[in-house]
């Protein structure tokens, strides 16, 4: 990620936990721990998906040809070490549905419960 682009990230970041109205701030971005920008999260989640599977995805969804993936790969952190840091795994091989449940029990129990907790002084 462009050093101007991770500051821009940052900053609004930045903004966003000091406006009360803000749940949480979630930032997909595949170059999260190779961009530092590791550092300014709370909870990280890992969406661990076969390669085969993410492959069939990605050229589906963003028509991409199988040697744009590869080289796209080839600026990221492994995939092994990615989970490895990551707080939350997310399992992505089975159905939308299974994932989404997984993605729900998450913010339930990370997010819901947190603000009910600041909400009535349990924090």
């Amino acid at each position: 990620i462009h050093p101007e682009a991770i500051k821009r990230i940052k900053n609004r970041v930045a903004k966003l936990r000091n406006e009360s109205t803000t749940v949480a701030i979630v930032l997909d971005a595949a170059l999260l721990v190779e961009s530092n920008l590791i550092d300014i999260c709370d909870i990280t989640l890992f969406v661990d998906t076969g390669k085969n599977t993410c492959k069939a995805r990605v050229k589906n969804s963003r028509k991409w040809p199988s040697g744009e993936i590869t080289k796209r790969e080839k600026f990221q952190d492994s995939l092994s070490r990615k989970r490895e840091i990551a707080d939350i795994v997310i399992c992505n091989n089975l159905y939308q549905t299974d994932t989404l449940k997984q993605v729900k029990d998450f913010w339930h129990q990370f997010i819901t419960k947190k603000q009910f907790g600041e909400k009535h002084g349990y924090n």
